[in-house]
């Protein structure tokens, strides 16, 4: 019988861990910068999960608590450090993880890697991670945030911009006032009472839903579906490939909606007293409306255009094999 390779390194790892061939690592800083408005946090947390909350104080103060197990038969050069240091309105929080060891036979188990920060509510952030969650809740400054495999909760913002770039993880966020700039690759995304000027997001094979929503809307998806449910804009850009679209829209003094897709359904709830011109272009699929009311109205198999409440706005919807379907609610 044939052991593969990866198995039995396993397996060997396991035993000496059982014979206590190895030692622990257990450190915890504690560190506070007395911080004023304008500045600004950087923090570089590697694997650390992250939360993030605002006091009254004039102080920020980072807690870090680091411990792991490491166990085998190589020369232990492996150690971890967090350096702290502010240069005028910066203050930066770097992990500094060795893990250099010679030939040999070595494994590592973290217990617990974790930052606990308190800041004001002014501090602008910028976070940068490996496979960390964040969290991060109750504040009213900037946030640049990156991650790689982590998921991401920001919650009760209010600020001037919001810049997210994630690979494999999800993003939740509630309570946001703020302009919204969103890169994912392969998370879902979750968007709950926000407002802001202008929201852009690029999401590849992730989910989105959007609920109780305010902006100008430009959002690009390839293979996940698009929910938007109460949302009011003016501006509305949406590409897509392979997932449904569905857009509730409830309020829209001059809606100008661009919707294009390959080979998903489009599903749009007008509410009455949006005003628009609306023309639906398809290669392959079907055009379902439902607008008893409209003013001007031509029909083909895969062509439509008409007018409600007037025609103020432009709404323009194209698909190659996706059906459509157009309706007006109360």
């Amino acid at each position: 019988m044939k052991i593969n390779f990866s198995v039995l390194l396993i397996i060997i790892i396991l035993i000496l861990s059982s014979l206590g061939l190895g030692r622990d690592i257990k450190k915890d800083f504690h560190e506070s910068f007395e911080v004023k408005s304008g500045d600004m946090l950087y923090l570089y947390h590697g694997d650390g999960d992250v939360t993030i909350s605002s006091w009254d104080k004039h102080i920020i103060e980072i807690e870090v608590y680091f411990s792991a197990n490491i166990f085998g038969l190589a020369k232990d050069e492996y150690d971890f450090d967090i350096q702290f240091k502010q240069n005028g309105n910066k203050i930066e929080v770097t992990e500094k993880l060795k893990r250099n060891h010679r030939f040999g036979i070595r494994g590592i188990t973290i217990n617990r890697y974790e930052y606990l920060i308190k800041l004001p509510k002014y501090l602008l952030l910028n976070l940068d991670g490996d496979d960390g969650n964040v969290e991060i809740k109750d504040m009213a400054a900037s946030i640049d945030c990156h991650l790689s495999d982590g998921d991401l909760q920001i919650s009760h913002v209010s600020a001037d911009q919001i810049k997210l770039s994630l690979e494999d993880g999800s993003l939740k966020m509630d309570d946001i006032a703020a302009d919204l700039n969103i890169s994912m690759d392969d998370g879902d995304v979750t968007i709950a009472d926000y407002t802001g000027k202008d929201c852009s997001i690029d999401l590849k094979d992730g989910r989105l839903e959007l609920n109780r929503v305010s902006s100008n809307f430009d959002i690009h998806c390839d293979d996940g579906d698009i929910e938007l449910h109460h949302i009011r804009t003016n501006l509305l850009k949406i590409t897509a490939n392979d997932g449904d679209v569905y857009i509730d829209l409830i309020q829209s003094e001059n809606p100008d909606i661009a919707v294009k897709v390959d080979d998903a359904k489009v599903v749009i709830d007008f509410h009455k007293e949006i005003s628009a011109k609306i023309e639906i272009e398809t290669d392959d699929g079907s055009i379902d409306t439902r607008i008893s009311d409209a003013e001007y109205e031509k029909k083909k198999r895969n062509y439509y255009n008409a007018e409600i409440n007037g025609g103020k706005g432009k709404v323009h919807i194209e698909t190659n094999d996706g059906n459509i379907i157009l309706r007006k609610s109360s």
